[in-house]
């Protein structure tokens, strides 16, 4: 970030990842997350780096504290749990989705309505996509986590919109 103004200094340092999803960056202090601004920046922390050093970081996180698992339903719905702060920055890491593609032979849908929160199922499991849209929308306006209005299909390492399950 270049210039000394106060404006510069405040600015919120974020990435557009899907078409309702912000990446934030912040510091976990345990109790609260603190943004991470631009007068945080060091010779190893800099604009340019701090996407793999954010991915270094929950990398290191989720194999060392907070392993993510999968939940599946009867109706065949998944869930990735993975301590209730992380969930949905795991849509990051793409290997996660391409292997979950593999081991169910099929393309994703997927919804992130909450940052604790992501769901997914195959493709072709229309009760389950069903049963993902009611979810989310009973849960949307209660919840207090709240991320995306969106379904998303997720083939290979592609992820694009299916529907708008909220309006």
């Amino acid at each position: 970030v270049e210039g000394d103004s106060e404006d510069k200094k405040m600015e919120i340092i974020c990435k557009k990842i899907l078409p309702d999803c912000l990446l934030f960056y912040g510091f976990d202090l345990d109790t609260m997350f603190v943004q991470v601004m631009p007068a945080d920046f060091t010779a190893s922390l800099r604009l340019d780096n701090i996407h793999l050093v954010a991915k270094e970081n929950l990398t290191y996180f989720s194999e060392h504290e907070r392993v993510p698992e999968i939940r599946s339903s009867e109706s065949g719905i998944n869930m990735i749990v993975c301590g209730g702060n992380y969930e949905a920055s795991l849509i990051l890491f793409e290997d996660i989705w391409l292997n979950l593609q593999e081991q169910l032979a099929s393309a994703l849908y997927v919804s992130i309505p909450a940052r604790d929160m992501v769901l997914f199922t195959t493709k072709d499991n229309l009760v389950a996509i069903d049963e993902i849209r009611k979810l989310v929308t009973d849960q949307y306006y209660t919840y207090h986590r709240q991320m995306s209005k969106y379904l998303y299909k997720v083939e290979g390492n592609i992820w694009t919109v299916v529907e708008k399950i909220i309006d």
